[in-house]
């Protein structure tokens, strides 16, 4: 079972306020960057190393598996506004502490 983070429940709550169209959002300064790839990426990744196991000597290896691209969630969290055709909700980037 998973379980969702105070976190990842934050910013469900926060895509939703943009959806509602709420007078306004306090967010942090959006600095914070993430890495978004396609599933069929990733498991086409883990097929390949999965594939050429043989080929690697026994012990643990770490993969990071990831896009050539990070977003700030500023730049995230405005575009969702944009999509949304949200004119409403006022973006209060650096109103909460990280």
């Amino acid at each position: 079972m998973v379980e969702a983070s105070q976190d990842s429940l934050r910013d469900s709550l926060d895509k939703h306020a943009l959806i509602k169209e709420e007078p306004q959002l306090e967010l942090t300064q959006g600095e914070q960057t993430r890495n978004f790839i396609y599933v069929s990426d990733v498991v086409s990744t883990v097929q390949t190393i999965l594939n050429q196991s043989s080929e690697f000597n026994k012990g643990f290896y770490y993969f990071q598996v990831g896009s050539d691209s990070e977003t700030k969630i500023k730049e995230l969290v405005t575009l969702i506004k944009e999509l949304t055709g949200n004119k409403t909700t006022k973006l209060k980037f650096g109103s909460l502490l990280y």
